[in-house]
């Protein structure tokens, strides 16, 4: 829509230098990507819900309670799956949430700078795949037992990392050029960066 590239460069001078149609992202990729942080949601609220049924309880069984191997209690009941006193599951709602917040802004006409928030964006989903590989071998070898709803976000994770990467690709625009843009956009507003900071921390 070069409509809405050109709004997107007159209201963002002050950024640096005007972006082409192929550095602003893909409203496409951007709703597709909230869509999947929406997803990751409704299964982190999942596995906070079991993991406060297996432990308040005892005539509780879950849905993904297999077996031995593959099992969503067996995971719940681990000290594995508590981080500062709170489930795992937790940090992923606000880790999805704020993925999605940035998503639906990136598919908006009131970005900060064109690109807004690619940069973020590739940082936070390299965080979460990287945080999901640890929890998986955790699982794996220290458990000795996988849980299907947490298979399930591993792959939702996966999906918006792979959905960051096309997105930084198409924009053309060299990875640290996209991070200094958006840092120097909330570095301008901190209320806003004190609240994804927040967010950011919840979900470690």
């Amino acid at each position: 829509d070069l409509a809405a590239v050109h709004d997107a460069e007159k209201g963002n001078k002050a950024a640096g230098p005007a972006m082409t149609a192929r550095e602003v992202p893909s409203r496409r990729l951007a709703i597709l990507f909230a869509a999947l942080c929406a997803l990751g949601i409704a299964v982190s609220v999942e596995l906070t819900r079991i993991h406060v049924f297996v432990h308040t309880d005892p005539e509780y069984h879950s849905i993904c309670a297999m077996g031995e191997g593959v099992n969503c209690e067996t995971v719940a009941v681990s000290p594995y799956s508590v981080f500062a006193g709170l489930p795992g599951s937790v940090g992923g709602i606000a880790g999805y949430l704020l993925m999605g917040v940035l998503a639906v802004w990136a598919a908006s006409r009131r970005r900060f700078h064109p690109t807004w928030p690619l940069g973020l964006l590739l940082l936070l989903t390299i965080f979460s795949a990287a945080t999901s590989a640890v929890v998986a071998f955790i699982s794996a070898t220290r458990i000795d037992s996988l849980c299907l709803f947490c298979t399930g976000s591993y792959a939702v994770t996966a999906a918006l990392l792979a959905l960051s990467i096309l997105a930084v690709r198409r924009s053309s625009a060299p990875v640290l050029h996209l991070l200094v843009l958006d840092l120097r956009a909330l570095a301008a507003r901190p209320p806003l960066a004190v609240l994804l900071a927040l967010l950011a921390l919840l979900a470690l």
